[in-house]
């Protein structure tokens, strides 16, 4: 370390996070007017749902636990937008469940 702690320069941990940023990069999805934050992150209900219809959000772009940004949090999300994604594709008659994955 450039600055002493403790009377040495060096620091013994037993683990680290580091944060590579956490500006959220809508550009790809902005043709679909989903609903953001103040922060630019996607506004997402319980079950990752967005204000558009049939439409998920999942990981750093959403908002649902605001300031976490962990791989754990984006692969939980994930996980619960895709079910979320099935269900609602299922129960509206799609026996394809949206495969088309193209945004306009």
């Amino acid at each position: 370390m450039d600055k002493e702690y403790n009377g040495s320069h060096d620091l013994i941990i037993d683990g680290m996070f580091i944060e590579i940023g956490a500006i959220p990069n809508v550009t790809p999805v902005e043709s679909l007017n989903l609903k953001l934050d103040n922060d630019g992150h996607i506004d997402v209900g319980g079950s990752m749902n967005t204000n558009v219809p049939g439409v998920y959000a999942a990981g750093d772009i959403m908002n649902l636990f605001e300031h976490f940004k962990q791989d754990i949090t984006a692969a939980a999300t994930g996980a619960m937008a895709a079910t979320s994604a099935y269900n609602y594709y299922k129960d509206n008659g799609d026996s394809n469940c949206a495969h088309n994955t193209e945004v306009q």
